[in-house]
């Protein structure tokens, strides 16, 4: 919950949002902080010098039954009646314009009142309670020592007297406060219940004055390095201090200003616009009606999860904004914003221009000008096409999902550790593209049976030869089996499948177990947590329509190997939760209670070169049920102005290729029977409502019907 909450709260201004730490009495007492004392006044996050994060949130699990109660200090309001009293009035200015040492781990001597855009962000660290921390004090460097002094005492003492008079806050179990971190200051009172447990995030959103200079898989929710890390404010972190190139260049990208960020106010409008253009009031008919609709002799079964996941709608949204951003600028799309023509082509509508690609795969950029705009995709942009951007010097617009980014900053952890990152998804396909730039050493393996001769090949079951020629357009330059497949760390393309990215990483674990022992596992496999569930949710919603469950795939090697290691807990089991969009695309969709009804016949609507659109198809034919592949709502067709009973659809064997070039497509006549008829509809995750919409009012004007 606690991993999921600040993405529901903050949506697409949400730049980082590192793993919750715990809070309790076991973790809190190596830093010297104790449950009897008062945890005085303080904002969040000194740890990161000026670029603290600018909200928090505590999640209760355990309460206490005596004491505890949290405490907020609005510290607006303390400016405000220093600002009121003739006496102290100076003390504001002074605030925001005398340095002082701000006891961070990383160096920070700064003013108490900084700025982020038009906010103002305050820090406060009383004097202790707890111990360990150092209050703010006057710095080394001071030009006026006395009169620095002298305002912090006075700041000090006024916050002081109001967290004397502010009123408790008792979390029960389920409570979350979320607080503005450049705003309140807050603070405890002493407890008695060793038990109590709280689970903390730092959050930073695009209005925060940046991130720290770590990668995001790097921030933590601690006073220390990692989650379940502590150490003291003066230790350093030699690990993040030695930047791999591609870090370094990532980094310095999106602190420049050919990066063009986003306002939280700005994207919340974004995402609205786009409702408002590819929404759709008889899908959201449906889903009120529990999922299902009848219309004369049609009913209209909805899958439980379908269309737009959370990052593609945040990627079309920032696409349709940076159009209305940049009204008389040249705009450049690297790739399909998303796998969807009907999206694509209202971006182009808009004037966006799309980098073609040459025929030997290659993208032609030479059309792309100093001070153009160029957008980056869902799916990310590979290292040598944003260093190409940055060095043409144009506007980049990046819509990258943070879950693929998360993607990139785990393959990066294996590059540090020198590593090889398995990837789990196609050697081609965009994202893997972008995922394997970020890499030193990397193996492709789109499947199961890839994985398992990759894992008999380490258990010395191989020939070299075969495996250089089997894998030769999925690893990287130079790549030695013998040598590179010592030391893994596992990573995916996040439409993959996460059943079988999961078992592909217990394989690899157990697999590197038998070859050196469970007490060296930590030197040679890494395990990470990248898997986003929205491919897999319409997968599951899809086989929950026809009755059914998805089963997960099975592998004999791995099989044989968990019976040889019993006893043995795995770092991927113990790493499994997902990062799962589901409920963001609830709060943002609404809905009832699911249908149950079973469909005769199915429209699966999406891109022809959507991949998790295809996967939906392959479930419909292997339960038997008719199913259409379809990529808008012309494809069922009108004659001499009148609807007729007629469907174009791509068949499984027809490739996406042709498909998208109207070659290898069926026409189906009298696709809809005579009488009533059940018809299930879904799509892949960059199909947007309209589109579900549009397709339906087709279908029933075949039968003369309206909604």
């Amino acid at each position: 919950a606690a991993r999921a909450l600040p993405w529901r709260l903050f949506g697409a201004s949400l730049l980082a949002a590192p793993e919750p730490a715990e809070v309790s009495e076991r973790i809190l007492s190596q830093r010297g902080i104790v449950k009897d004392d008062t945890f005085k006044a303080h904002t969040d996050g000194h740890a990161y010098g000026d670029k603290f994060p600018d909200y928090f949130l505590l999640l209760c699990a355990q309460a206490c039954e005596e004491g505890g109660g949290n405490f907020l200090i609005d510290g607006y309001e303390i400016l405000r009646q220093l600002q009121e009293n003739p006496e102290t009035r100076w003390v504001v200015s002074a605030l925001e314009h005398r340095p002082v040492n701000q006891t961070s781990r990383l160096p920070s001597v700064t003013p108490v009142l900084l700025r982020a855009g038009e906010r103002r962000a305050l820090r406060c660290r009383l004097p202790g309670p707890p111990s360990a921390f150092m209050a703010q004090r006057v710095s080394e460097e001071s030009e006026d020592p006395k009169q620095d002094a002298q305002m912090l005492e006075i700041y000090h003492q006024s916050i002081q007297k109001a967290a004397d008079a502010a009123q408790r806050i008792y979390l029960r179990p389920g409570d979350a406060l979320v607080v503005d971190n450049y705003r309140m200051f807050h603070g405890r009172d002493p407890y008695r219940d060793q038990r109590r447990l709280l689970w903390r995030c730092w959050l930073w959103t695009s209005a925060s004055r940046g991130l720290p200079d770590v990668e995001e898989g790097e921030l933590h929710s601690t006073p220390g390095n990692a989650p379940g890390e502590v150490v003291g404010d003066e230790e350093t972190d030699e690990a993040t201090a030695k930047r791999a190139k591609t870090k370094q260049f990532r980094r310095e990208l999106t602190k420049s200003d050919s990066y063009f960020k986003f306002g939280r106010t700005q994207m919340n409008g974004a995402m609205e616009n786009l409702k408002k253009v590819s929404g759709s009031e008889l899908l959201t008919k449906i889903r009120q009606n529990g999922f299902k609709l009848t219309v004369g002799d049609i009913t209209f079964v909805l899958a439980e999860s379908y269309g737009f996941c959370w990052g593609v709608e945040r990627a079309v949204a920032m696409a349709y904004e940076a159009r209305d951003f940049f009204p008389d600028k040249n705009i450049w799309v690297t790739n399909e914003i998303i796998h969807n023509p009907s999206v694509n082509k209202q971006l182009s509508d808009k004037g966006m221009k799309f980098v073609q690609t040459n025929s030997d795969g290659s993208k032609d950029y030479s059309g792309v000008q100093e001070g153009d705009v160029v957008i980056l995709p869902a799916f990310g942009a590979s290292v040598d096409e944003m260093a190409l951007f940055k060095e043409k010097n144009v506007q980049i617009v990046d819509t990258t999902c943070p879950w693929v980014s998360k993607v990139w900053t785990s393959v990066e952890k294996s590059k540090d550790k020198g590593h090889t990152a398995i990837i789990h998804g196609k050697y081609d396909h965009e994202e893997t593209v972008a995922t394997k730039s970020f890499a030193q050493k990397y193996l492709v393996l789109k499947n199961m049976g890839e994985a398992e001769y990759v894992a008999d090949y380490i258990l010395g079951n191989g020939n070299k030869e075969e495996f250089l020629s089997k894998f030769s357009k999925a690893m990287s330059e130079g790549f030695d089996p013998d040598v590179d497949l010592e030391c893994l760390g596992v990573a995916n393309q996040t439409t993959m499948l996460k059943g079988e990215t999961e078992l592909i990483g217990k394989l690899f674990e157990r697999t590197l177990i038998k070859k050196y022992g469970p007490q060296n596992i930590n030197e040679h496999f890494l395990s990470f947590n990248t898997i986003c569930d929205a491919t897999q949710e319409r997968q599951d919603a899809m086989y929950k329509m026809f009755g059914a469950e998805y089963e997960a795939p099975e592998s004999k090697l791995y099989a044989d190997l968990e019976g040889e290691q019993v006893g043995i807990d795995l770092m991927t089991t113990k790493n499994a939760e997902k990062l799962s969009s589901r409920q963001m695309e609830a709060d943002s969709k609404g809905g009832g209670e699911v249908s149950d009804e079973i469909p005769a016949k199915v429209l699966v609507l999406g891109g022809f070169n959507s991949s998790n659109t295809a996967h939906l198809l392959e479930i419909a034919e292997d339960k038997k049920i008719t199913a259409y592949h379809i990529d808008c709502a012309e494809r069922i067709g009108v004659a001499d102005g009148e609807a007729t009973n007629r469907i174009q659809h791509k068949p499984m064997s027809t490739s996406p290729a042709q498909a998208m070039m109207d070659e290898g497509l069926e026409v189906t006549e009298n696709f809809l029977p005579e009488g009533p008829v059940t018809i299930g509809i879904t799509s892949g995750a960059s199909t947007p409502d309209n589109i579900f919409g549009d397709t339906l009012k087709r279908v029933l004007a075949v039968k003369g019907l309206e909604a």
